[in-house]
Formats: structure tokens, sequence, C-alpha cells
């Protein structure tokens, strides 16, 4: 070969080794770009996916503070409320205060003037009932329909009128009489039922001992015996005698028998009933009180048109206990 046949051979020897080290590199390139094409997608993937973590988070952000908000207004509200309370629970324990001291000053200035009541009212009766003695009155009508005529009034008490009439002397009851009676004398229901139990109670047996009682201690009405068929009152009223010591003596043990429970039984109530033993004993002494009383009025009544009469004799003179 000559020069120039190797001259070429090498060139196109060297065009080869460019040719190729071009493939190789273009191929490189390519493949570089390929990976950086293919990372670059695989990274905007990637962003994508945590734009949308980002733009979850945010929302998840807002409805937090959203809801925080609204958190914060209701503890607002709340604590405005409470406020409010703690105000007016002030205000109302200032006028509970305020109500309890006017309260105060009222029981006293109402304890205060009932006192001066009572003693007004006190002063009033003794007066009228002084002032009342000696009294005259042509016709005296109760509501029970009875009459009395030319009446006189001897006494008031708490149990009514003393009086003196036509036909002879007689105790009314203030029950009996009008409103005009009962406003001028003051009467009291309470002070009465007391009086007549303090007085059977405490009083009746020395009255019984004695052979004439004042009239006066009696609930009694004596007919005159010069007008009456001696004989027929005579046996009534030793039948008005006799059915009063029974009932009061029934009424005796019917008490004693209610104190005995409220004392020892172990029921606190009357069987069949909402009373207590202590209330049934309560109502029974006052009934027993009443029913003393009437065997007083009967026996005096007795007395006064049968002296001697068998009922009146010491030994049957005993009241119930």
């Amino acid at each position: 070969m000559s020069s120039d046949d190797h001259s070429d051979v090498i060139w196109i020897l060297i065009c080869l080794i460019i040719l190729t080290l071009s493939g190789v590199f273009l191929s490189i390139l390519a493949e570089k770009r390929f990976s950086f094409s293919r990372v670059q997608d695989s990274q905007e993937s990637e962003i994508s996916s945590k734009e949308l973590i980002l733009h979850d988070l945010r929302w998840k952000l807002d409805e937090g503070k959203n809801s925080l908000e609204a958190s914060n207004k209701r503890i607002h509200d709340k604590l405005a409320k409470a406020k409010a309370a703690r105000s007016k629970m002030t205000r109302l324990t200032h006028e509970i205060t305020m109500l309890r001291e006017s309260k105060e000053l009222l029981v006293r200035s109402t304890s205060k003037t009932k006192s001066s009541f009572d003693d007004y009212r006190a002063k009033y009766r003794k007066v009228s009932w002084r002032k009342a003695i000696g009294e005259k009155c042509d016709r005296l009508y109760l509501k029970t329909g009875r009459q009395y005529d030319r009446v006189i009034i001897t006494h008031v008490t708490p149990f009514g009128l003393d009086i003196s009439h036509l036909h002879g002397n007689a105790r009314i009851d203030f029950r009996n009489l009008g409103s005009d009676y009962q406003n001028r004398f003051q009467w009291d229901e309470e002070e009465c039922q007391k009086t007549v139990g303090r007085e059977n109670m405490n009083h009746a047996p020395a009255a019984l001992s004695r052979a004439k009682p004042k009239l006066k201690n009696y609930s009694v009405e004596v007919t005159n015996p010069e007008t009456v068929d001696n004989r027929l009152t005579i046996i009534r009223f030793q039948n008005e005698v006799r059915i009063s010591k029974i009932k009061a003596a029934t009424l005796q043990s019917n008490y004693d028998n209610a104190i005995s429970n409220s004392r020892y039984s172990s029921q606190r109530s009357v069987p069949g009933s909402l009373r207590t033993w202590t209330e049934q004993a309560r109502i029974l002494q006052t009934e027993l009180a009443r029913a003393n009383f009437n065997h007083l009025h009967a026996l005096e009544r007795l007395r006064q048109v049968s002296p001697n009469d068998s009922l009146l004799l010491p030994e049957n003179l005993q009241t119930p206990p």
C-alpha cells in the first residue's frame, strides 16, 4: 500500500472512532435526558401529591380554626352568661337580705301592733263587760229561737251572759247570741274552751262538794218550780244527770285510752284514721271538759227543783275521774 492509502485508512478509522464516540455520546445524552425526564415526572407527581396533602392540611387547618373560633365564642358566651348569673345571684342575695330585714321589721312591727291591739282589746272587753252589768232588755232573742222577757244582765263571762229574766235565771252561751252582742263583748271560742277545761278539770270536785254552788259556776237555766209540773220536771232532770254522767264516764275512758296509746302504743295513728293518738287525746279532752260541764249543768238544774234528790247525795256526786 502506498502512503496515501494508509492515510485514507487512518482517516477512515479516525472517522469511525469519532462516529462511534459521537453515537456513544448521543446515546449517553439520550439516556441522561430520558432519566432526567423520568425523574422530573416523578418529582412532579410527588409535588402534586404533596400539594394535595398540603391542600388537605390547609383545609383541616381552616376547619380547626373555625372550630376553635366557634369554641372560643361558646366559651365566651358561657363566661358571659356565668358572669351575668353571678351578678344576678349577687343582686338576688342582696335583695333576699333586704327582704329578710324587711320581714324582721314587719314581724317586730306586727308583734308590737298585735300586742297593742291585744292590750286594747283586753281593756275594751274589761270595760264593756263591767258596764254591761245591770243592763236591762225587754226581750232577748237567741239563735235557737228561744226568747227571754224582762232580761237583766247580771254577769258577763268567757262563756256568754248570766241573766235574770221573768221566769228565773239563766246562763246563755255566747254562740246563741246575735252578732251585735258578739261584736260588743268580743268573746273568743278558744278562750272559752280553755276556761271550760280549766274549771272542770281543776274545780269540779270542789264545786260538787258544796251544798249550794253559785249559779254562775254552771251553765244552767233555772225554772221556777211554781210554774211547772214538778214531778215531770224532776224525772226529766234526773235523766239528764244520769245521761250526762254516763257520757262523761265514757269520754273519760276514751281519753285515758288515747293518752295511754299516745305514750306506749307502737301505732302512732288511730286505727282507720289519719289522726294521731295525741291529737285524739286533745280532742277528747275538750269533749270531756264540755261533758263534765254539762253534767254540772244537769246537777244544778236538778238541785233547783229537787234539792234533796238521791242523785245529789255525796256518794252519787262522784264525777268521772
